[in-house]
């Protein structure tokens, strides 16, 4: 029995049968030949899509499963339900199933309901999967005798923020699932940017307690049809914290933005749940602050890329690479026919930049040319029919409108590349823009070329300054500047700076200033002056350091810091880590105290591996962890909870090498595999 995404099913008062007596007897008999199996050659009782395009997909009632133990000949297992694979949508779970008066007879719980083939599923090209955020509610205890939730194996981010952090979770027998008793998650979805450039982005979540997992993105997936207009992130989640703080980081686990997030929509409640539930939670967008990712609003406005990365239209029409490009470079982005002036090309930028850019002035500018649908080059006059159309808007998350920064059309010259450039000062108040980008549209019927587009902060407290000064300032500074100057001034200063600067200059100076500084520099100097000092220190080290330090110390720039403040020096470590232990205290080894390989390796409890010896256990990934027959997986408290620097704790946040191992940290990054 298939439910291929109807709207609602209702399945009552029915006995759905594995293998019957009788059809074994007249198998015996070979009296049958023909055994359908499903497409993984599995025996299925009732199978029903991840993604519902209605509220509740699938009704159960009163349904009894007979005979699933035995998968019969020709089929490799059976199953009484199974999660779809194919037409999966957004990859997102929201089935909304509703078990009421299930039975399972001869159906043991390996061959209750079976998820793994949809969420291993390859993507595409090859199939439509994989299916992420998997949370089938079992609100009367069907399948295990104890309401509760059953949750996809290899989504963390599903228990992570149950009260007790998953620890009452347990693996089910087959299924690839988890049973977390007494959970209450309802589903949700996250709607974002689809554009490719953030395909590797993860959206971080937060809870109340720091509790901080990842969840990924997916695409709409369509046999004929590869055309997104948004991608969209599943969470399922309890509602016992109050507040979920969400925020992204990109592919190197520096803070980042997706272009856009629109918005986050609800399933249905949880039925066996208390309130709250999660839709009672505030969401918190932790936008994160400007940085040098600002610098760079349109990193292939050029299109030298050789791709259209980065930039996005409506379906209609297909944006296209041409050679060459403006001025003898390499690349320009044409527009294939376009038929309506809603036939658009787009490019979003950073809102998180704009925020604190209110006031200031950015500098918009590139190139175009129109061509007719058949390819003609033509001249179109500023407001005339043929000529585009170019607006750059600020709106909230939500897509109202803050303010339409420029709205203009653009002329243009047949054969030639026009060169459009405007400044202009932003709003005021830009604390709520949510979205932020370009669009060039209208001409019908006229196809649009474009190169060299850029937006640059040029005036502004937080603008980047454009030149060097030749002179520095008559008076001193009384701190040093915040960023490290290019190449450094001209003449020198008669005197230093009032406050030491934490670093040295990129370039060394010739000579040496002509009065000391009371006070050293943070760390040293990569090269030293070109002159001695004029004058010694005051007073000698009382006693020398006992061992020479290869790189001077430094603050610590991360003590102390929230979430939304780590910088690219440091990194925010989750309040637990996995780690692989021993299940038992009979089981535990002081590996550590054998230097020799041969005394390890007499230990069945040892590994002997870089000249060190360590326990079977260290350091071992989640599913090596639970094959090893001494061995458990677990979650620890971790020693890099909070913002550290990278160089202790690593971009992961977790200890590496040896001193994780030593501090308990086995999550597959403390000791070896």
């Amino acid at each position: 029995m298939r439910n291929f995404r109807v709207p609602k099913v209702v399945v009552e008062d029915v006995t759905v049968v594995g293998t019957s007596n009788n059809m074994r007897q007249l198998m015996a008999e070979d009296r049958i030949r023909d055994i359908w199996c499903w497409g993984n050659g599995e025996r299925v009782g009732i199978t029903f899509n991840p993604n519902a395009p209605g509220d509740q997909q699938i009704v159960l009632n009163r349904v009894s499963f007979h005979n699933f133990d035995d998968a019969g000949p020709k089929c490799s297992d059976a199953h009484a339900l199974f999660v779809e694979s194919e037409q999966v949508r957004e990859g997102i779970y929201n089935g909304q199933v509703k078990f009421s008066g299930v039975t399972f007879t001869n159906t043991s719980e390996e061959h209750r309901v079976d998820v793994c083939r949809s969420m291993n599923t390859p993507p595409p090209p090859k199939e439509e999967g994989p299916v992420t955020n998997i949370a089938i509610e079992d609100h009367e205890g069907a399948f295990t005798g104890v309401p509760g939730f059953l949750v996809q194996e290899n989504d963390s981010a599903l228990r992570t923020f149950l009260p007790d952090g998953g620890d009452s979770c347990r693996l089910m027998a087959g299924g690839c699932l988890y049973f977390c008793p007494d959970a209450c998650l309802q589903l949700a979805t996250v709607v974002i940017n689809p554009n490719v450039k953030y395909a590797k982005y993860r959206m971080s979540i937060t809870d109340d307690s720091g509790n901080v997992d990842y969840k990924i993105r997916q695409v709409h997936k369509e046999w004929n049809d590869n055309f997104n207009e948004n991608a969209f992130i599943g969470v399922a989640l309890p509602g016992h914290s109050s507040t979920y703080r969400m925020s992204f980081v990109d592919e190197h686990d520096n803070p980042a933005w997706p272009g856009f997030v629109k918005s986050i929509s609800y399933g249905r409640r949880p039925m066996n749940c208390a309130t709250p539930h999660f839709q009672d939670s505030a969401i918190i967008w932790d936008y994160p602050a400007p940085g040098v990712r600002c610098n760079s609003l349109m990193n292939n406005g050029d299109f030298e890329l050789g791709s259209i990365l980065g930039w996005q239209g409506s379906k209609t029409p297909k944006l296209e690479m041409m050679q060459p490009g403006a001025d003898g470079s390499q690349w320009a982005l044409q527009t294939g026919e376009r038929n309506s002036k809603w036939a658009t090309v787009r490019y979003f930028f950073d809102p998180s930049c704009f925020r604190s850019w209110g006031g200031e002035v950015v500098r918009l500018s590139g190139k175009i040319r129109t061509r007719t649908n058949k390819g003609d080059d033509v001249t179109c006059v500023s407001g005339s029919q043929c000529a585009p159309k170019l607006n750059f808007q600020l709106k909230t998350q939500s897509a109202s409108l803050i303010a339409s920064v420029v709205e203009t059309s653009i002329g243009t010259v047949a054969g030639e590349w026009t060169h459009f450039e405007t400044e202009v000062t932003l709003p005021a108040n830009l604390q709520e823009v949510g979205q932020a980008g370009i669009m060039f549209w209208d001409a019908s019927k006229y196809r649009f070329l474009l190169d060299d587009w850029n937006i640059v902060h040029i005036k502004g407290e937080n603008a980047p300054s454009e030149q060097p000064t030749e002179v520095p300032s008559g008076a001193l500074s009384s701190s040093p500047s915040a960023k490290m100057s290019v190449s450094p001034t001209v003449s020198l200063s008669s005197s230093p700076s009032g406050t030491p600067t934490t670093f040295p200059s990129a370039k060394h100076s010739g000579a040496p200033s002509s009065a000391t500084s009371d006070v050293p520099s943070g760390s040293s100097s990569a090269v030293p002056s070109g002159a001695p000092s004029s004058s010694p220190s005051a007073e000698m080290s009382p006693s020398p350091t006992d061992l020479l330090s290869s790189v001077p110390s430094l603050k610590d720039l991360c003590a102390n810091l929230k979430k939304n403040q780590c910088n690219t020096k440091c990194v925010w470590g989750p309040k637990k880590v996995k780690a692989c232990l021993v299940k038992k205290k009979i089981f535990e080894h002081d590996c550590a105290q054998y230097t020799e390989k041969s005394l390890c390796k007499e230990e069945k409890y040892c590994k002997f591996v870089d000249r060190r010896c360590f326990h079977k256990c260290d350091g071992l990934a989640k599913k090596k962890c639970r094959k090893a027959q001494h061995c458990k997986p677990a979650k620890i408290a971790n020693p890099c909870f909070g913002c550290q620097l990278v160089t202790t704790c690593g971009p992961g946040g977790r200890l590496s090498g040896a001193a994780g191992a030593a501090r308990g940290d086995r999550g597959g990054h403390g000791g070896p595999d």
